[in-house]
């Protein structure tokens, strides 16, 4: 069942996403929310179990908003996760009580707090909950944010009750950030590697490549090379402020694994005036832990104050600091936890390796919850939707792949959400990956 934090956390959340007064309390199997500003209530009448239980086995209903007189944001046909039947009216007004027949608070609670993963044996290679493992995969809505869609349902039926009540208007934002994980391609690489990289553009018949890799090695001393394919950090800083966003960069501050850390150092020079250059220009920086601090708390903490050491002596100062876990290796809820008791003001891991879409259901940041230990957080949650090699893994740089990304970008403008895209530094090989990009995150697409 529903902790008496777990009902405050609900509040909260429809108050932050609505902009009114809701108090909501739980009695008899029920959810009732009142809402004083118009005297009228709302009930939902079927608080679903399986939505606050772990190991639950969920099914899937359909429910077409049409036949009711709502409107569906994505579709009019809206995925109902869980055990009961939907029937038809779902939703019905009597005198001044409006009844909702599905627990859309227990599907938020249940999606937005990962409640599947915790515990869950599926996991991939880099133990990860996977895509391919979720609910969200396996009926067939993983690239649609059905908690938004809901709420939005939940919404018009508060004004079909409330006319006069004014919610706030949510525009559709883009949030765009970058995983530094290679920011030269050989300035900071072992002189094995180095070699290794020789012999291979040797043996391809590629002299000059051949050449350019020691050349890169040895004169990484206190900048990066412009030459350097890596460097994109000006451009993609440009591309930003072209379309009036600030991008967020993310710094690896350690190393717990020699086979998928990166190989530089966050104080070394050619580093800090890199971090120098994203500042004063505006734009952010944060941590990216390190392979194995996913279920490493004192390693985690470790890389975050070498980050908020390193910065504060550069005199690199932000309001808040934010990061994303290294091959977004997560562990529900310790990973959740490691940022909370860090002092981290907010995430950005919580989208899928090996699929695009929608992790926690909504493309809105909102608060974090601690469903173990049903304890609100001060961390704030900003899912992530596309990660660029999900997509180029499969589909390449091609016509597909734009469709693909500019399709759930456009689901998040239809609930006027935040399209959040992850693009690393060092995945611009051509022109063409370039054009896809700037294409991706201009606002008119």
């Amino acid at each position: 069942m529903l902790s008496e934090q777990g009902l405050v956390w609900l509040r909260r959340l429809l108050v932050e996403r609505f902009g009114v007064d809701i108090h909501l309390t739980s009695n008899d199997g029920k959810y009732i929310l009142y809402l004083p500003d118009c005297g009228k209530r709302i009930i939902i009448d079927y608080i679903q179990n399986e939505f606050y239980d772990l190991n639950s086995k969920l099914s899937c209903y359909l429910w077409d908003a049409d036949k009711e007189n709502f409107e569906g944001y994505t579709d009019n046909v809206i995925p109902a996760p869980g055990n009961r039947v939907i029937s038809y009216p779902l939703i019905n007004i009597e005198n001044e009580t409006l009844t909702i027949n599905y627990d859309i608070l227990g599907l938020a609670y249940w999606m937005l707090n990962r409640i599947e993963e915790i515990g869950s044996e599926e996991l991939d290679a880099h133990q990860r909950f996977p895509a391919t493992s979720s609910h969200a995969y396996k009926f067939g809505y993983l690239e649609r944010p059905i908690v938004d869609e809901w709420l939005g349902i939940l919404q018009q039926a508060i004004k079909k009750i409330c006319p006069n009540l004014e919610f706030r208007k949510n525009e559709f934002l883009i949030q765009v950030s970058h995983d530094v994980d290679v920011p030269s391609e050989f300035g900071f690489s072992s002189w094995k590697k180095v070699i290794k990289g020789m012999i291979r553009n040797g043996v391809s018949l590629q002299l000059s490549k051949m050449i350019k890799v020691p050349v890169t090695k040895l004169l990484t001393k206190k900048n990066l090379l412009i030459s350097d394919p890596c460097n994109t950090f000006s451009w993609l800083m440009d591309a930003s402020d072209d379309i009036r966003v600030n991008s967020s960069f993310y710094f690896m501050a350690g190393k717990t694994n020699d086979n998928y850390d990166s190989d530089y150092k966050l104080d070394c020079k050619p580093i800090e005036s890199l971090m120098l250059q994203i500042h004063r220009r505006g734009h952010y920086i944060g941590i990216h832990p390190s392979y194995e601090t996913f279920n490493d708390f004192p390693a985690f903490l470790s890389e975050y104050q070498k980050l908020r050491e390193v910065c504060d002596r550069l005199g690199i100062t932000q309001v808040e600091w934010g990061g994303r876990m290294h091959y977004l290796r997560w562990s529900h809820p310790q990973t959740l936890r490691a940022f909370e008791d860090s002092g981290i003001n907010y995430d950005s891991t919580l989208g899928y390796a090996d699929l695009p879409g929608f992790r926690c259901g909504t493309c809105f940041e909102y608060t974090a919850f601690d469903p173990i230990n049903h304890k609100i957080m001060k961390l704030r949650l900003r899912p992530l939707i596309v990660m660029e090699c999900t997509i180029l893994r499969t589909l390449g740089v091609s016509e597909e792949a734009k469709v693909k990304m500019l399709y759930l970008k456009n689901q998040c403008r239809k609930v006027s959400g935040t399209f959040s895209i992850l693009w690393h530094n060092s995945q611009f090989d051509t022109h063409d990956h370039k054009r896809l990009y700037l294409d991706v995150i201009e606002y008119d697409k």
